[in-house]
Protein backbone atom coordinates (compact mmCIF):
# COMPACT_ATOMS: atom_id res chain seq x y z
CA UNK A 1 0.00 0.00 0.00
CA UNK A 2 1.81 3.48 -0.74
CA UNK A 3 1.80 6.08 1.43
CA UNK A 4 -0.63 8.45 -0.74
CA UNK A 5 -3.67 5.85 0.02
CA UNK A 6 -2.45 4.99 4.11
CA UNK A 7 -2.61 9.27 4.71
CA UNK A 8 -6.21 9.35 2.91
CA UNK A 9 -7.25 6.35 5.12
CA UNK A 10 -5.65 7.64 8.35
CA UNK A 11 -7.67 10.71 7.91
CA UNK A 12 -11.13 8.99 6.85
CA UNK A 13 -10.64 6.80 10.10
CA UNK A 14 -9.29 10.14 11.95
CA UNK A 15 -12.60 11.79 10.98
CA UNK A 16 -14.81 9.71 12.01
CA UNK A 17 -13.30 9.34 15.87
CA UNK A 18 -15.83 10.56 18.24
CA UNK A 19 -14.25 10.88 22.27
CA UNK A 20 -17.31 10.34 24.93
CA UNK A 21 -16.07 10.29 28.07
CA UNK A 22 -12.36 10.28 27.48
CA UNK A 23 -13.20 6.52 25.34
CA UNK A 24 -12.55 6.70 21.66
CA UNK A 25 -15.26 5.29 19.91
CA UNK A 26 -16.56 4.83 16.33
CA UNK A 27 -20.10 4.46 15.00
CA UNK A 28 -20.79 0.96 13.09
CA UNK A 29 -22.58 2.95 10.20
CA UNK A 30 -19.39 5.07 9.54
CA UNK A 31 -17.05 1.55 9.75
CA UNK A 32 -19.05 0.10 7.17
CA UNK A 33 -18.52 2.93 4.92
CA UNK A 34 -15.47 3.41 5.71
CA UNK A 35 -14.71 -0.97 4.92
CA UNK A 36 -16.80 -0.74 2.03
CA UNK A 37 -19.52 -2.35 2.62
CA UNK A 38 -22.36 -1.57 0.91
CA UNK A 39 -25.50 -3.66 2.40
CA UNK A 40 -26.03 -2.82 5.73
CA UNK A 41 -27.45 -6.70 6.64
CA UNK A 42 -23.90 -7.55 5.33
CA UNK A 43 -22.00 -5.61 7.88
CA UNK A 44 -24.39 -6.86 10.47
CA UNK A 45 -23.44 -10.19 10.05
CA UNK A 46 -19.85 -8.81 10.91
CA UNK A 47 -20.80 -6.89 13.75
CA UNK A 48 -22.51 -10.22 15.11
CA UNK A 49 -19.23 -11.97 14.56
CA UNK A 50 -16.77 -9.31 16.26
CA UNK A 51 -19.28 -9.95 19.14
CA UNK A 52 -18.73 -13.08 19.22
CA UNK A 53 -15.01 -12.93 19.09
CA UNK A 54 -14.99 -10.35 21.92
CA UNK A 55 -16.77 -12.53 24.21
CA UNK A 56 -14.99 -15.84 23.46
CA UNK A 57 -11.38 -13.63 24.22
CA UNK A 58 -13.47 -13.03 27.41
CA UNK A 59 -13.66 -9.15 26.57
CA UNK A 60 -17.03 -7.23 27.66
CA UNK A 61 -19.25 -7.04 24.89
CA UNK A 62 -21.70 -4.86 26.06
CA UNK A 63 -19.41 -2.54 27.23
CA UNK A 64 -17.78 -2.49 23.88
CA UNK A 65 -20.52 -2.68 21.61
CA UNK A 66 -22.96 -0.22 22.78
CA UNK A 67 -26.25 -0.04 20.45
CA UNK A 68 -28.18 3.16 19.83
CA UNK A 69 -30.73 4.74 18.32
CA UNK A 70 -30.27 7.59 16.05
CA UNK A 71 -33.32 10.16 14.30
CA UNK A 72 -32.55 10.63 10.49
CA UNK A 73 -33.81 14.21 9.50
CA UNK A 74 -34.99 15.07 6.48
CA UNK A 75 -35.92 19.00 6.14
CA UNK A 76 -35.95 18.90 9.76
CA UNK A 77 -38.54 16.79 9.87
CA UNK A 78 -37.93 13.42 11.94
CA UNK A 79 -38.20 10.46 8.93
CA UNK A 80 -37.12 7.62 10.92
CA UNK A 81 -34.91 5.69 14.09
CA UNK A 82 -32.13 3.57 12.92
CA UNK A 83 -30.11 1.50 14.91
CA UNK A 84 -26.36 1.78 15.10
CA UNK A 85 -23.42 1.09 17.40
CA UNK A 86 -21.28 3.38 19.18
CA UNK A 87 -17.68 1.00 18.74
CA UNK A 88 -14.84 1.10 20.89
CA UNK A 89 -11.58 0.57 19.56
CA UNK A 90 -11.18 -3.08 20.50
CA UNK A 91 -14.86 -3.45 19.26
CA UNK A 92 -13.50 -1.86 15.84
CA UNK A 93 -10.33 -4.44 15.74
CA UNK A 94 -12.66 -7.45 16.16
CA UNK A 95 -14.76 -6.03 13.38
CA UNK A 96 -11.77 -5.49 10.86
CA UNK A 97 -10.57 -9.06 11.71
CA UNK A 98 -13.63 -10.27 11.22
CA UNK A 99 -14.44 -9.01 7.45
CA UNK A 100 -15.20 -11.30 5.25
CA UNK A 101 -13.10 -9.89 2.09
CA UNK A 102 -9.80 -8.25 1.86
CA UNK A 103 -9.34 -4.48 0.84
CA UNK A 104 -7.11 -1.72 1.17
CA UNK A 105 -9.13 -0.10 3.82
CA UNK A 106 -9.49 -3.47 5.67
CA UNK A 107 -6.29 -4.32 5.48
CA UNK A 108 -5.66 -1.00 6.63
CA UNK A 109 -8.15 -0.94 9.80
CA UNK A 110 -6.45 -3.99 11.04
CA UNK A 111 -3.48 -2.57 11.72
CA UNK A 112 -5.25 0.85 12.51
CA UNK A 113 -6.86 -0.56 15.71
CA UNK A 114 -4.18 -3.33 16.78
CA UNK A 115 -1.49 -0.50 17.05
CA UNK A 116 -1.87 2.07 20.02
CA UNK A 117 0.27 4.62 18.35
CA UNK A 118 -1.71 6.54 15.24
CA UNK A 119 0.91 8.09 12.94
CA UNK A 120 0.26 7.13 9.52
CA UNK A 121 4.41 6.58 9.29
CA UNK A 122 4.38 3.86 11.72
CA UNK A 123 1.32 2.24 9.97
CA UNK A 124 3.06 2.17 6.59
CA UNK A 125 6.06 0.47 8.16
CA UNK A 126 4.02 -2.22 9.90
CA UNK A 127 2.06 -2.76 6.72
CA UNK A 128 5.46 -2.51 4.55
CA UNK A 129 7.04 -5.59 7.36
CA UNK A 130 3.84 -7.79 6.78
CA UNK A 131 3.97 -7.84 2.96
CA UNK A 132 8.10 -8.51 3.05
CA UNK A 133 7.91 -11.03 5.80
CA UNK A 134 4.79 -12.84 6.14
CA UNK A 135 6.74 -15.52 7.94
CA UNK A 136 7.88 -13.07 10.74
CA UNK A 137 4.39 -11.41 10.87
CA UNK A 138 3.01 -14.71 11.82
CA UNK A 139 5.37 -15.51 14.04
CA UNK A 140 7.20 -18.41 12.97
CA UNK A 141 10.74 -18.60 13.97
CA UNK A 142 13.69 -18.43 11.05
CA UNK A 143 15.23 -21.39 9.57
CA UNK A 144 18.72 -20.92 10.74
CA UNK A 145 17.67 -21.49 14.41
CA UNK A 146 19.62 -19.16 15.84
CA UNK A 147 18.46 -18.64 20.00
CA UNK A 148 18.21 -14.88 19.54
CA UNK A 149 15.49 -15.54 16.99
CA UNK A 150 12.98 -17.17 19.15
CA UNK A 151 13.16 -14.03 21.76
CA UNK A 152 11.90 -11.44 19.21
CA UNK A 153 8.72 -9.65 20.34
CA UNK A 154 5.52 -10.07 18.21
CA UNK A 155 2.92 -6.74 17.73
CA UNK A 156 1.29 -6.93 21.30
CA UNK A 157 5.06 -7.71 23.22
CA UNK A 158 4.02 -11.34 23.65
CA UNK A 159 7.51 -14.21 22.99
CA UNK A 160 8.43 -17.06 22.42
CA UNK A 161 8.39 -17.60 25.80
CA UNK A 162 5.01 -16.13 26.53
CA UNK A 163 3.34 -18.35 24.63
CA UNK A 164 5.08 -21.17 26.00
CA UNK A 165 3.67 -20.01 29.47
CA UNK A 166 0.27 -19.72 28.05
CA UNK A 167 0.73 -23.46 26.48
CA UNK A 168 1.98 -24.62 29.42
CA UNK A 169 -1.26 -23.49 31.25
CA UNK A 170 -3.20 -25.89 29.11
CA UNK A 171 -0.93 -28.48 29.69
CA UNK A 172 0.38 -28.25 25.89
CA UNK A 173 -3.42 -28.26 25.04
CA UNK A 174 -5.50 -26.29 22.70
CA UNK A 175 -6.70 -23.80 25.28
CA UNK A 176 -10.62 -25.07 24.44
CA UNK A 177 -9.57 -28.77 25.01
CA UNK A 178 -8.66 -27.63 29.11
CA UNK A 179 -12.00 -26.92 30.06
CA UNK A 180 -14.05 -29.64 28.69
CA UNK A 181 -13.08 -32.38 31.68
Amino acid sequence: MDRATIDKLFAQFESCRHIDSGVELWMAKDLQNLLGYLDPRDFFVVVEKAKLACQDSRGVVKHNFVPVRKLVRKNGKVQKVVADHKLTRLACYYVANNCGFRSDPITFAQVYFAIPIRRPDIIEEHLNSRDAAPDAAAGSPSRNGDAAEHTEEFSHGMDFRGFGSISSRFGGKKPGSARRR
